[in-house]
């Protein structure tokens, strides 16, 4: 389906994930599977539904679970976080709801995982669609893959939303997005978390 807002994220270099979004009528609770080829990718495949229909969620994927964290719809904006265990062709198992939440409603924000952590940057937390916030939160990921409460990190040098985040050689890299006011950006920062988070 045509969809805005969605997010997508990789598993071991074999699978790629498609969550939720907005379609021009609904929210989509919807999640799909694709297998990742030398030539492309495979057709997509439905696997279980989101507990709501929502867009711009931070998605990310630790070791074997799939997370999906906040997001808004057309009335409000979510701190709620979902997740579900991936087995080991890439189906998604069943959604189950974390008992720790995000510390703000937020949409928008992007999220990594980074040895045993789950980094969080950016978005907002209101309905305004050029809000941006500059707040950087982490969590633990416990063995049994639930997560610890959230502690706040560094924030950023500036607000930013829409923003894409990624990791690489032990660094977190927040690239682009929208300053508060809906300045678009093509800045750049990096940081190095420590052992602790």
């Amino acid at each position: 389906q045509t969809l805005t807002g969605h997010k997508t994220v990789s598993w071991n270099d074999r699978y790629v994930f498609l969550v939720g979004g907005y379609n021009g009528l609904a929210y989509s609770n919807a999640v799909y599977k694709a297998t990742i080829q030398s030539g492309g990718i495979t057709s997509w495949t439905a696997q279980n539904v989101l507990p709501a229909a929502l867009k711009d969620p931070a998605v990310v994927v630790g070791t074997n679970t799939i997370y999906v964290m906040g997001g808004r719809d057309d009335s409000q904006v979510y701190n709620t976080i979902y997740y579900a265990s991936i087995a080991t062709d890439g189906t998604i198992g069943i959604w189950q709801t974390s008992a720790v939440t995000l510390p703000v409603n937020l949409w928008g924000h992007t999220a990594v995982y980074q040895n045993g952590y789950i980094y969080i940057a950016g978005g907002a937390s209101s309905m305004t669609e050029t809000a941006a916030l500059n707040t950087v939160y982490f969590t633990q990921v416990s063995a049994t893959n639930t997560l610890s409460a959230f502690t706040a990190g560094t924030v950023l040098p500036a607000t930013r939303n829409k923003h894409s985040m990624v990791t690489y050689n032990s660094k977190l890299y927040v690239l682009g997005g929208y300053a508060n006011g809906g300045t678009r950006a093509s800045t750049v920062y990096s940081a190095t978390p420590g052992l602790d988070g």
